[in-house]
């Protein structure tokens, strides 16, 4: 990754939860080309899933997250919070 927008699609923070928690995200569902916002929400949506099962208690706003590409600084920030 070179550039913090890359983030925004989702895929790496989806990636990231399959290597942490195996089995608790279906990483074949990832949208690995998504380039439009309506895409990545998709994303999103799996990794809220994946949080549920998780049990960890953050909430992802995935419609807000859509609105505005530098949501992925939040993000990595969230995540890090789980670990």
């Amino acid at each position: 990754m070179t550039r913090i927008e890359q983030f925004a699609s989702g895929c790496v923070y989806c990636q990231l939860i399959d290597i942490l928690f195996p089995g608790k995200i279906n990483i074949t569902k990832v949208n690995w080309k998504a380039k439009l916002e309506w895409e990545f929400m998709n994303n999103y949506k799996l990794l809220q899933q994946a949080f549920l099962k998780c049990n960890i208690k953050k909430y992802i706003e995935v419609e807000k997250n859509q609105k505005k590409i530098q949501k992925p600084i939040k993000n990595q920030k969230n995540i890090k919070l789980v670990f």
